[in-house]
């Protein structure tokens, strides 16, 4: 960590910048980068920066600060080793600091750093006044300040989940508790999931709900929350993840003894809540690409509470900031192996993996689920920033037919290109000579990138593999079951798969599908004795395994073996 607590500010200007530039998403600006500052706390601060960026452009305006300024956005073309962030960016990091975060800002660093860059003693009292009169200008110019743009939005909860590798939920409770904060308690077995989501949204500051659907590890704040404040998160006793992600390991269901391998693995949230699901026996895989990525994966893990590591690739495990705290009572930790490596390069055949039953494939996408978490600037909005040298002004334009044309294309290109992988990492995952159950999840809306990856991989892999219905749609079902009304689409016979939506679930956009092996219909059970019957299964000529009583004579001796039928796979065939 950067001891100069005024480096958070360069950073998140620098992620802000990226993706004003369109040179980077959000998550990837801030993850992708070599950050020295806490990694959590610039991805909030950017985040809460590009969500306001329309009020912070016009307070910066009515200054007269910012006369002059840098505004070059950074683009990819740009981006280069030492690359620092435009003049604008910084100052709208530094302005959102002044203006909203309270006591939870450094306003000496802050007024310090905004004197450096406009030689105005008075800078902050500037900005202070300019914004109040950006907010009696908003309904005119359709601006807002961010608690009415955030009005304007579906308010997501903050969601939490206990790490069980450090502590317990009983544990955790009563910090909180200590704390101060309120538990809202119900019956989950006798509220409604409608019902619950109403007490969701009724959450006031100071109170905190357990889940749903995860009742024994996810906890639920007001979505104004600061749980990065709490000594709880400092801890790394409570991880920040959304209910939605939270959802693949648990729907995963692998036998605590079983090996798993996690294909996409970085940030390492979902591979830490696995951890938790197995026992000393198992062996997790976790794998990563990207060095910089795989760099944080390790460091993630490892300042979790994860003590059993191996790591095979650019990074030293002796150098990870392992964590102080015990491992929880009782706890007896899987064997994880980080393996820097493109998935596609992984062969199923490697002896390393013949244990490996299941498989989490979360593979890159288009992100489109994550509008309400991860704001990118003007990108969702149709705005355009024009550049001028003497003043900065956003205007909203319409675009021409033929710039709206030229984007669709672009859009659906690039959404083409990300399906194309997605299946074909999907395949490669449905090749492993024992793999049992694939769990495949998107933090994305597109149907391109979840039902037709999810169909193409049915068509190919349906002698072997069927989808497994992940929770029920009834909506009375058997006390201590579980349902999810939003289902995958229909049409495309997917409604085995879930959904989870914002304005429905108070979640992130998500989808989840999970392939699991069929029975064998080749499998010959050996014979009950000299001279007996024996019950085989045969092929049918329909989809469904029918067992017939077959009447046969005793064998020659040394033929007596059953023999199993190996299943086939498609490694030779190419991805569509």
């Amino acid at each position: 960590m950067s001891t100069d607590p005024s480096t958070i500010y360069d950073e998140t200007a620098l992620a802000v910048c990226l993706v004003l530039g369109r040179a980077r998403r959000l998550k990837s600006a801030v993850y992708d980068s070599n950050f020295k500052s806490d990694i959590r706390k610039i991805y909030a601060l950017a985040c809460k920066t590009l969500d306001s960026v329309k009020i912070l452009d016009r307070t910066l305006m009515n200054s007269g600060l910012v006369e002059g300024a840098d505004r070059a956005h950074l683009s990819a073309n740009d981006l280069s080793e030492g690359s620092t962030a435009c003049q604008f960016c910084l100052l709208c990091v530094l302005a959102y600091d002044l203006l909203y975060r309270g006591k939870f800002a450094r306003h000496d660093i802050t007024i310090r750093r905004l004197y450096n860059i406009t030689n105005d003693s008075k800078s902050s009292n500037k900005l202070r006044r300019a914004y109040k009169e950006a907010i009696r200008s908003s309904k005119a110019h359709d601006l807002g300040s961010i608690e009415e743009v955030e009005m304007k939005r579906i308010k997501l909860p903050c969601y939490a989940r206990v790490n069980k590798l450090l502590t317990s939920l009983d544990e955790i409770l009563t910090e909180l508790n200590s704390n101060g904060l309120e538990q809202i308690i119900y019956e989950v077995n006798s509220v409604s999931y409608k019902r619950f989501l109403k007490k969701v949204r009724k959450l006031q500051n100071g109170q905190f709900m357990l889940d749903y659907h995860l009742h024994d590890e996810l906890l639920i704040f007001p979505s104004a929350t600061s749980i990065t404040n709490l000594d709880l998160y400092k801890a790394h006793k409570l991880v920040i993840q959304d209910k939605a992600s939270c959802l693949v390991p648990v729907l995963l269901r692998p036998e605590p003894d079983a090996d798993i391998l996690d294909a996409c693995a970085a940030p390492g949230n979902k591979t830490l809540q696995m951890i938790s699901l197995l026992s000393s026996e198992a062996t997790l895989f976790a794998i990563d690409r990207d060095p910089t990525r795989f760099r944080r994966l390790c460091e993630n893990l490892a300042a979790s509470g994860a003590d059993r590591l191996s790591v095979v690739g650019p990074t030293d495990v002796n150098s990870l900031p392992h964590n102080n705290e015990h491992s929880a009572e009782g706890n007896e930790q899987p064997r994880v192996e980080l393996i820097c490596a493109d998935f596609l390069s992984i062969d199923p055949a490697d002896p390393r993996f013949a244990r490996v039953k299941y498989i989490l494939l979360d593979p890159s996408c288009s992100g489109s689920g994550l509008y309400l978490r991860q704001p990118d600037g003007d990108v969702h909005t149709g705005e355009k920033t024009k550049m001028n040298s003497t003043a900065l002004t956003t205007t909203t334009t319409v675009p021409r037919p033929t710039e709206v044309e030229l984007q669709h294309e672009q859009n659906a290109d690039r959404l083409k290109r990300l399906s194309n992988l997605q299946a074909c990492l999907l395949h490669h995952a449905l090749e492993f000579p024992n793999v049992k159950r694939v769990i495949y999840s998107t933090c994305s809306v597109n149907t391109e990138e979840n039902e037709n990856v999810i169909t193409e991989c049915v068509q190919r892999h349906g002698d072997q593999f069927k989808l497994k219905q992940l929770w029920s749609t009834v909506k009375h079902t058997p006390r201590g079951s579980r349902m999810w009304k939003n289902r995958g689409h229909n049409e495309l016979a997917c409604e085995a798969c879930i959904r989870a939506r914002p304005e429905e679930d108070l979640t992130i956009g998500f989808f989840i599908a999970c392939f699991e092996l069929k029975k064998s219909r080749y499998s010959v059970v050996p014979q009950e004795g000299r001279g007996g019957k024996r019950k085989r299964t045969v092929k049918t000529s329909d989809s469904s395994n029918i067992e017939k009583e077959q009447e046969t004579k005793e064998p020659k001796a040394g033929r007596n073996k059953s023999r199993k039928k190996r299943r086939k796979t498609s490694a030779d065939k190419p991805c569509n």
